[in-house]
């Protein structure tokens, strides 16, 4: 079919990776979605039809290129992973579309037990959610592995797909008990991501909720990673400047261990203990500061060894 053919063109040609390899991604990825229209095939949808319901699942080339050499840059098989992954997803929606595959049945060609909701969510298709949970998807589906949609998409800062997982019911606090998993918020928190942590706020999220396996909380998160806007926003809400993870360190200890100078200055202009000590080793917020800027603040405000 020339759509199909002209489809897989446009991504190898978009790939932008060395020609041998996009080729060989691009055959890879050519013969899980042959696989899938076989599949579809044998549901009675002629080959010409399956094969276009291909194309449209796949979505954007351009999208899907970027995806893919992304991919083949973080590692050696990352093309040819993510290529199989797409191919997944692209064959799960074609027989949810043919009414075939009940939404609920849970599918382990990953063995993580994802449904085609979470494939869903994971490439980013805000339209493709909405018509699975239409046809009874659960927007809560929890897997094996903890990742629940709206941890997916809060994950990926994906903005759309995560306002239709919550129009439709989708836990905002999902995530608080799983001891290798987070709560949303700590998701979005770690990226940075403004609109995703208003969004989760605007819907209830916990503001203090902790990781299950650490009692980190999302303003630690954030202070952490250098996030300025975003802890500026959690304690808006209320966030506690004081809260401590199992060792005993604070939000300013992270900030000042990850030489965040504004964050550092945030968190005292918001009353966090300069002095405050860890649990076991007893070290303060100066004793693990990573620059000499930060040390500086911390001495200005007080700080000791």
């Amino acid at each position: 079919m020339p759509e199909f053919e002209e489809h897989l063109a446009r991504i190898r040609a978009a790939l932008h990776v060395d020609p041998s390899r996009a080729e060989d991604i691009c055959t890879e990825l050519r013969s899980h979605l042959e696989a899938d229209v076989e599949r579809m095939q044998q549901t009675g949808l002629g080959r010409e039809g399956a094969m276009a319901l291909a194309v449209q699942s796949l979505g954007d080339p351009d999208e899907i290129a970027r995806d893919l050499a992304k991919a083949n840059y973080r590692h050696r098989m990352g093309g040819y992973d993510m290529a199989k992954r797409l191919a997944i997803w692209t064959g799960l929606a074609l027989l949810v579309t043919a009414g075939v595959v009940q939404v609920r049945r849970l599918d382990a060609a990953e063995k993580r037990d994802w449904a085609p909701l979470h494939y869903a969510v994971e490439n980013g298709r805000a339209n493709e959610v909405a018509a699975l949970i239409a046809k009874g998807a659960d927007a809560n589906a929890t897997p094996a592995d903890g990742n629940a949609p709206l941890i997916l998409a809060a994950r990926r800062g994906d903005v759309q797909t995560a306002r239709v997982l919550l129009a439709h019911g989708a836990e905002v606090n999902v995530g608080e008990d799983f001891t290798h998993q987070c709560p949303p918020l700590q998701g979005a928190s770690a990226t940075g991501n403004v609109e995703m942590v208003k969004l989760l706020l605007a819907n209830g999220a916990n503001v203090n909720a902790v990781r299950a396996r650490d009692d980190v909380t999302a303003l630690r998160v954030a202070a952490s990673r250098g996030h300025v806007d975003v802890a500026r926003i959690l304690l808006t809400h209320g966030a506690y400047v004081g809260s401590r993870d199992r060792l005993g360190l604070t939000t300013l200890h992270g900030a000042a261990a990850g030489g965040h100078a504004r964050v550092v200055e945030l968190l005292l202009a918001a009353g966090a203990n300069v002095n405050a000590r860890t649990h076991y080793e007893k070290m303060t917020p100066l004793q693990v500061a990573k620059t000499e800027q930060v040390k500086e603040l911390l001495r200005e405000h007080g700080g000791t060894l």
